[in-house]
């Protein structure tokens, strides 16, 4: 069960930073995709960062729950938009990212937390 979470954590982690990484760096594709929605490349870079933060944060024990909170709160924003833009297929997928973050953050609240 140990590796188990510990292999969680660390998939959120890259799936925060590699999200947020590409945000950052105004990838045409999530600009277009966040336009549709009226934001702009400044709301896409604060959403990047925001999911970098989140993917470092959740690397340390002491900062994980917020780092899941964060990483929890960025997937559900895109799974909204994903299912907005009618992206049904990918969105119902990106749902497991969010399942898995409220993983970490039960075991931070309710369970004896564990690297």
């Amino acid at each position: 069960m140990k590796i188990l979470k510990k292999a969680n954590w660390i998939l959120i982690t890259l799936l925060s930073l590699s999200a947020g990484i590409v945000k950052v760096m105004l990838m045409p594709q999530e600009v277009e995709f966040f336009s549709k929605f009226g934001l702009n490349e400044s709301v896409v870079l604060i959403f990047g960062i925001a999911q970098i933060i989140a993917g470092l944060l959740v690397i340390f024990l002491m900062t994980r729950l917020w780092g899941a909170l964060l990483a929890g709160l960025m997937f559900v924003t895109s799974v909204i938009l994903l299912f907005m833009d009618g992206m049904l297929n990918f969105a119902v997928f990106s749902i497991l990212p969010v399942i898995l973050s409220s993983f970490i953050i039960r075991e931070q609240i309710y369970l004896k937390p564990s690297i």
